[in-house]
């Protein structure tokens, strides 16, 4: 499917829109998607993937760091300043898997950040959660306090 094709509403799953400039990457994930039951879009840059997304309004958006013009970090910020933007899921697709980069990913607006080569199983088992369940995801280095809060005063 075209980034300018919408799927029509009685398609089954999620609409999930892959950004990757590795076509071989997008084909293989685009065929797991669809044969799980998603109706899949795809881009290979950022500022496709934003036109993309204005057109067919993803549940899920799975996104590369390194895309060319835009980083996967600009295009999760921009995604999220849309007014539809909170509603969607992000995750990064990622070979980048230092602490520090899943930092960034968290402060981008990014839900979930999965290192390649990720498990089909775990991927399909994260898109099929419902609307919503990953909305609470924190980065791993805020996730934990070295003291607990002071009570008031």
């Amino acid at each position: 499917m075209s980034p300018q094709e919408t799927p029509s509403s009685s398609a089954p799953g999620k609409r999930v829109l892959i950004v990757d400039d590795d076509t071989m990457m997008v084909e293989i994930l685009a065929q797991l998607l669809e044969g799980a039951g998603h109706a899949v879009s795809t881009a290979n840059d950022g500022q496709a993937a934003l036109l993309a997304a204005q057109d067919i309004r993803p549940d899920v958006v799975l996104l590369d760091i390194d895309l060319p013009g835009m980083d996967g970090y600009e295009l999760a910020r921009r995604l999220r300043a849309d007014p539809r933007g909170g509603a969607m899921t992000i995750a990064a697709l990622t070979g980048h898997g230092r602490r520090g980069d899943k930092h960034l990913a968290f402060q981008a607006g990014i839900d979930r950040h999965f290192c390649k080569p990720v498990g089909s199983q775990e991927l399909i088992a994260f898109i099929n959660q419902p609307a919503g369940a990953t909305a609470a995801a924190v980065p791993p280095a805020a996730s934990i306090s070295a003291t607990p809060p002071a009570p008031p005063a």
